[in-house]
């Protein structure tokens, strides 16, 4: 997945090159400039989306076969916060359920 994303930024740095007066300016500049953000930052987004339409109730799909929520008694917890579910496995840390909990 990390290589995708490799793959994918720089085809958005040789874009954003492309556009008039941007070639020399640097990357980071240039997202600002082009009201653009990080190919990882936008997928991060994308999944904080979905996660919140699944805890919602806005797309069919049962919570709890995702996510388990935290049922902490301390009162000033948020009712919709989540904890990360244990695992003994590693390709399990990649999971969308799992990845999203810390963000």
């Amino acid at each position: 997945m990390k290589q995708n994303f490799k793959i994918l930024e720089r085809v958005q740095r040789r874009a954003s090159k492309v556009v008039k007066d941007m070639k020399n300016v640097p990357y980071a500049e240039r997202l600002r400039r082009l009201k653009m953000i990080k190919i990882e930052d936008r997928a991060k987004k994308g999944d904080l989306i979905e996660t919140y339409k699944i805890i919602t109730g806005k797309l069919n799909m049962d919570p709890n076969k995702f996510f388990k929520k935290d049922h902490a008694t301390i009162t000033r917890r948020h009712y919709l916060k989540l904890t990360k579910q244990r695992s003994n496995r590693l390709l399990r840390n990649k999971f969308f359920s799992r990845r999203v909990v810390d963000d």
